[in-house]
């Protein structure tokens, strides 16, 4: 069985020290597979390439994924077993106080991700920067880029 999963979104997928895949859905994935004695294998890596694998019908699982009716069209999923919030970030002085402040703003968002599908489907602003991971969406912003991280 072939498991992939984002190579960057601690404290769920992340790869470690040791350079190995890990993080609380890693740990679930492991418990589970063991429990059921499934071999399985998990390999990490950038999020847009894991969720093409998964769709395309390369690899058998994610070891997460965030839920929305149109991911439901192409994959199954399973219950899930956490609540997670998204955040806007902003530099110090911005007007931007809700989601709908972002309209026409330069949005940094980690491609492919939950976030960026929810922008393209509701039309929030033709300004968006998709990046590999959300800590080049905050690195970006720390540096004065853009108007606002999504992630």
């Amino acid at each position: 069985m072939a498991a992939r999963g984002d190579s960057y979104y601690p404290p769920f997928e992340f790869i470690n020290d040791q350079g190995e895949p890990d993080g609380f859905n890693v740990e679930l994935f492991r418990a589970v597979a063991e429990v059921m004695g499934l071999e399985a294998e998990i390999d990490l890596g950038p999020w847009t390439e894991v969720r093409n694998d998964l769709e395309s019908g390369r690899i058998d699982l994610l070891v997460g994924m965030f839920y929305s009716e149109g991911r439901d069209q192409l994959v199954d999923f399973s219950t899930p077993h956490s609540i997670i919030s998204h955040t806007i970030f902003i530099p110090r002085g911005s007007p931007i106080a809700s989601v709908e402040d972002i309209r026409g703003k330069e949005i940094l968002v980690q491609e492919g991700d939950i976030v960026h599908d929810y922008l393209i489907e509701n039309h929030l602003t033709d300004f968006l920067i998709p990046v590999v991971d959300q800590r080049e969406a905050l690195k970006l912003l720390n540096r004065g880029y853009h108007d606002a991280a999504f992630v």
